[in-house]
């Protein structure tokens, strides 16, 4: 992929050595970031583009991973997991309904349901693509692969069963713990196919 639309908006930006008089609040201290991060580390500036209102550099860099995702739509997000997966199942029952959930997924889901009024259907992973057929009118199956065990869910296979029964296929991957963090975050949403 030779689009880079954001990153060159970002070293657009620094090129003109402007003070920083915004956030982020580091105002390039080297202690913050490593210096090839730290010099890119800009807020919402009408040269870079706002996630909240992409019309610039953003929306071209979703767009072109939206491409090479294969899907048809992709939305940077800067709030973690936990906000990418409160906005997923948002967007996939956003009057209530059924979810049909891994029996390990990531809190934030179960906050989530709870928040959103949406009925969880829990199920061993390999049994989700059974429960769909038992559960026609759920509105998206989630699931957390590789889980916090290690075990992989046969995602190819679940997103083929949930595509026959067109619901919505999503999956978050956990990463390693931080010395930081006692719980695991994640660093991809997957709605669709893999």
């Amino acid at each position: 992929m030779s689009e880079t639309p954001l990153y060159t908006a970002l070293m657009e930006h620094r090129a003109l050595h402007r003070a920083a008089f915004h956030t982020p609040g580091h105002k390039n201290n080297p202690a913050a970031l490593p210096d090839d991060l730290l010099t890119l580390d800009f807020t919402e500036l009408p040269d870079t583009d706002s996630l909240f209102e992409a019309e610039g550099p953003i929306l071209r860099a979703e767009q072109a991973a939206s491409r090479l995702f294969g899907t048809k739509r992709t939305l940077f997000s800067a709030g973690g997991c936990s906000l990418c997966i409160q906005a997923m199942l948002r967007l996939a029952a956003p009057n209530g309904g059924k979810i049909l959930c891994g029996r390990v997924v990531h809190r934030s889901a179960v906050n989530a349901m709870a928040l959103l009024g949406l009925e969880p259907v829990w199920a061993l992973p390999e049994e989700l693509a059974d429960a769909a057929a038992l559960h026609p009118d759920a509105r998206a199956v989630y699931v957390t692969s590789p889980n916090y065990y290690g075990e992989l869910t046969d995602i190819p296979a679940l997103s083929a069963a949930c595509r026959e029964r067109g619901i919505p296929c999503s999956w978050t991957m956990p990463t390693a713990r931080t010395s930081s963090s006692r719980s695991p975050s994640c660093i991809q949403l997957h709605w669709g196919p893999p």
